[in-house]
């Protein structure tokens, strides 16, 4: 019996629960004497809120409580390898993105709450925008956040310091765009606060990763680690996005906290596509160089990597796409960089192999570029490039 289940159907035990609806997700659990969440969002990639009406929403049936920036008292989020410099409040008066939340409405009801929301308006100070990574590092872009200087939150090189490409018969290079994407996951964010006696907080989340979420929610809340507790019902997929916690969910847990009721967060769809985490979002700088028989003699990848306004994991995530520069060929000298820039754009984080697909993509066009000018077969010049077969680790030219 193989002991890998690659090639082996392999009978799934959660399948049968899931797909007769006996499924229990964040949105299905509202125990007794819940609130209903929902928050205004900001309308402007970037502006500061000089005023913010809430008398509206206050009147609205139903309403239970309005919070703005002044009412929180917690810790800014700082999400493990992002600059301190660039910690996310938990409801900001300086919008970085269109869907940046400025406050939160708690009600009886979802409907209540929404309707409460639709009549918040805030007065804004527009900034000025850059959306492009690359623009972004120009010496006179608009800077996202005072003390991160020309909006670089992080830069690393590796591998070969002199040309890679010396020597080489032909040389191609290409500017690659890795789009940005939306993860789009069957279910959305979903955050349930429910306060338990002693001070302590049982959180539901639709999340990928219960132990970090619940560190760094402890944190938000200046609450021991040990009175937070994190569960993970049914997760209606994440693919890395949810793999995070959210500032929401830290507004959500301190609502719970201060009303002493359970407080649910659902996020609505549109409200996801602008709101979690987007994912890849490179722009790559290729050069790849070989002999006239086809033979890679180098290859130098450069990429500038969009963190979306709030730097988070993706600070760091472009670390594998350098680290999978060579691929699975074998190249004798390699050279990588990349610049983890912040942007007036929804931010970006884990998704899908995070990292790794994207060099893959860069590096396989490039071989396809590179037939192209030989005028070689795009399956030949690989099979010539191909690591040869071999018994003990093998180190590639990146390191």
């Amino acid at each position: 019996m193989s002991s890998s289940v690659l090639g082996n159907s392999v009978a799934r035990r959660e399948d049968p629960r899931l797909i007769q609806g006996e499924g229990v997700y964040v949105g299905d659990m509202s125990p007794d004497g819940t609130l209903h969440a929902v928050f205004v969002r900001s309308d402007v990639p970037h502006g500061r809120v000089i005023a913010l009406d809430v008398d509206a929403a206050h009147a609205v049936p139903g309403v239970v409580e309005v919070v703005t920036p002044a009412d929180l008292d917690i810790e800014p989020l700082v999400i493990w390898g992002s600059p301190p410099e660039c910690a996310r409040s938990g409801l900001t008066t300086t919008a970085r993105y269109v869907g940046d939340p400025i406050a939160l409405i708690v009600a009886t009801s979802e409907r209540a709450a929404a309707d409460a929301a639709s009549m918040c308006f805030a007065d804004f100070d527009p900034l000025p925008v850059v959306v492009d990574p690359e623009a972004a590092l120009d010496r006179d872009a608009p800077q996202l956040f005072d003390d991160l200087a020309g909006n670089l939150a992080l830069q690393e090189r590796a591998g070969w310091e002199g040309d890679p490409l010396e020597g080489a018969d032909v040389v191609i290079e290409a500017r690659l765009v890795n789009q940005r994407l939306a993860p789009v996951p069957m279910e959305a964010s979903g955050c349930l606060a429910i306060p338990e006696s002693g001070g302590a907080l049982t959180v539901y989340l639709s999340t990928q990763d219960v132990f970090n979420t619940r560190d760094d929610l402890a944190g938000m809340l200046r609450m021991p680690a040990e009175d937070v507790r994190v569960i993970a019902p049914d997760v209606g997929g994440g693919f890395g996005a949810k793999g995070d916690l959210m500032v929401e969910h830290g507004v959500i847990a301190d609502a719970a906290r201060r009303l002493g009721k359970p407080v649910r967060w659902i996020e609505r769809r549109t409200e996801n596509l602008t709101n979690m985490v987007h994912g890849r979002a490179q722009v790559q700088h290729l050069r790849l160089g070989a002999t006239r028989e086809g033979r890679l003699v180098g290859v130098q990848l450069d990429v500038i990597a969009d963190l979306g306004a709030y730097p988070g994991v993706a600070t760091w995530l472009p670390r594998y796409t350098l680290e999978m520069t060579c691929g699975c060929y074998d190249i004798d000298r390699a050279s990588a960089s990349f610049s983890s820039v912040v942007t007036n754009t929804t931010p970006t984080g884990a998704y899908r192999g995070a990292g790794r697909p994207e060099a893959i993509q860069a590096l396989e066009r490039g071989m396809d570029l590179l037939a192209a000018e030989l005028g070689m077969d795009p399956v030949e010049i690989r099979r010539r490039n191909l690591l040869p077969r071999f018994d003990t680790p093998h180190t590639t030219a990146i390191g």
